[in-house]
């Protein structure tokens, strides 16, 4: 499979996310990817190698269960109370490393980063870390992408992108 054209050019998230232990990699493109960007925490996860792994090489996608995922009590991020809002820190973290170290990543990176913006507003937790995530990634924007990734945040928070395919679908 080759997702480059999809992810570098119309900014589309992958539709698989196996987990990094269920993946091989050639030593190239982990030179490539690797040494990760230091984040607090679980912040800069396992999507950041999916992602720049998918935007730099084509794959191969297996379609069969080869393995069963453990969840342990001291499990940081799967199945945690504060999910929602440590999603807003990974993705908005990723999004931020993968732009700042893959230039050509910017349309994936800036629809990540609205994403996890109107996920943040709506979390209404402004407290929680990320108001340094939100002015570190936009200070590395032009102001069109500024304006642009605001814009589509709000829409997002406010449903309208749903709303308006509900309203097309009684056009059919």
């Amino acid at each position: 499979m080759d997702l480059r054209e999809a992810i570098n050019k119309k900014g589309e998230r992958p539709v698989f996310a196996p987990a990094t232990s269920a993946c091989s990699f050639k030593r190239s493109l982990l030179d490539q990817i690797f040494p990760l960007p230091k984040a607090n925490s679980i912040e800069i996860s396992d999507n950041y190698i999916k992602f720049a792994s998918v935007a730099l090489s084509q794959g191969l996608y297996l379609n069969e269960a080869l393995s069963t995922q453990g969840i342990h009590s001291h499990n940081l991020y799967t199945q945690q109370s504060n999910g929602k809002i440590m999603n807003v820190k990974v993705d908005m973290t990723t999004a931020y490393w993968l732009r700042k170290n893959f230039p050509n990543l910017k349309h994936f990176s800036n629809r990540l980063f609205r994403t996890s913006l109107a996920n943040y507003w709506r979390c209404q937790k402004l407290n929680s870390g990320c108001k340094q995530l939100v002015d570190n990634y936009f200070s590395e924007l032009q102001i069109q992408e500024k304006i642009q990734v605001a814009i589509v945040a709000l829409l997002h928070v406010s449903n309208i992108p749903a709303r308006l395919r509900y309203l097309k679908s009684f056009r059919q």
